[in-house]
């Protein structure tokens, strides 16, 4: 919790719900800097970051993801608060605001998952047009690196997306390739 000192003028906080499900809440980081004029609250769900971690498919209902909220608000004794949702997040924070709670001042709805069908479809899409790759340290065919070295490069490129820059320095959408996991699972990331 960031911006302590809002509680006791009554300003009302600003709770941060992240994305996955399975992330943690530090990819938000940035959003502390509202803190300078409200309370920020982060956490991370059930399952993930630090949080306890029982690991049972029992809990992955969004049902009891949203309850977290109110288990939040209850525990901090929040009467009146702002939800921001991002990705994931975002069906977590619309699930929770239909219900019209009391003291839910806002939602914040941040880069969602509108329809998951379209979403399924398009990354099919995506996917197909991809090259063969193997996995492993064997090549990609595509840059003829070995792929360790090939994935610290994407990676390297990927922070410079972070900045709005391609490596050779141009300002660009970011597009290219996010290695998922150590068996060359792949995505093409959308263009901008």
């Amino acid at each position: 919790m960031n911006g302590n000192e809002h509680f006791a003028k009554g300003i009302t906080p600003l709770i941060v719900i992240h994305g996955g499900p399975g992330f943690s809440h530090h990819y938000l980081l940035p959003l502390v800097d509202l803190a300078d004029e409200r309370p920020v609250i982060l956490y991370d769900q059930l399952d993930s970051g630090r949080s306890d971690r029982p690991n049972s498919p029992v809990n992955w209902k969004v049902e009891r993801f949203v309850s977290e909220i109110d288990a939040l608000r209850e525990t901090l004794e929040l009467d009146c608060v702002f939800l921001l949702g991002n990705s994931w997040g975002v069906t977590v924070a619309a699930e929770y605001a239909i219900s019209q709670p009391a003291g839910l001042v806002a939602v914040v709805l941040s880069s969602p998952l509108i329809s998951t069908k379209r979403w399924i479809a398009e990354n099919t899409e995506y996917r197909n047009q991809l090259p063969n790759l193997r996995c492993g340290t064997g090549l990609l065919k595509s840059s003829g690196k070995p792929a360790s070295q090939s994935f610290l490069d994407h990676a390297d490129q990927r922070q410079n997306w972070h900045r709005g820059q391609e490596p050779n320095g141009r300002k660009s959408s970011p597009k290219g390739f996010v290695l998922s996991d150590q068996c060359g699972d792949v995505s093409r990331q959308r263009k901008l």
